[in-house]
């Protein structure tokens, strides 16, 4: 954002936090000229490029017995509630937390489900169970959580930009070169 600040004052943005389900059919309908999303693929009419790499972070309360010093695996947590970002949101994404579930040798025990990081984490932050998110979203939130990057996984999450390349948005061709 702050590049299109910088280089194109005039142009304006509305972010708003919608699924990545969402985004896609509103970009196809020309109701968004750009979204970010957590998808391993798009519709061939779209365009897509990846932004950024970003690891797992185990998300528990403040409270929680076992300290960041004594994070080996996520199996320790094999036992607990989880709160996920819901499927609907981006079953990619979704797969991608189960598995890492998975790779530890256990499947997590859902127990809520929300497509908001914000509900997630006030969820968490009340003892209503642990999330797995990626590690970029600790930042902005002012809660009484810990956030502990999971050790030992390969797996990660992939935020990446998408558009319809046919979109006549003037707006839109200027900020592409930038991001």
């Amino acid at each position: 954002m702050a590049k299109i600040n910088q280089h194109h004052p005039l142009i304006t943005t509305s972010l708003e936090e919608l699924s990545n389900s969402a985004q896609v059919e509103m970009i196809q309908k020309d109701k968004l000229d750009l979204g970010f999303v957590r998808l391993a693929s798009v519709a061939e009419n779209l365009e897509m490029k990846p932004v950024m790499k970003d690891s797992f972070s185990l998300v528990v309360p403040i409270d929680h017995p076992i300290p960041e010093s004594q994070f080996k695996s996520i199996s320790q947590f094999s036992e607990e509630s989880f709160i996920l970002f819901s499927s609907d949101y981006s079953n990619f994404y979704y797969e991608q937390i189960i598995g890492i579930c998975k790779d530890a040798g256990f499947s997590p025990k859902i127990r809520h489900k929300s497509v908001h990081a914000l509900t997630i984490f006030k969820l968490v932050e009340n003892g209503l169970g642990i999330a797995i998110v990626p590690t970029s979203l600790k930042e902005g939130y002012d809660l009484t959580v810990r956030f502990m990057e999971i050790p030992n996984t390969n797996r990660y999450s992939e935020l990446s930009v998408i558009w319809k390349p046919g979109n006549r948005n003037q707006a839109l061709k200027q900020v592409l070169p930038l991001i």
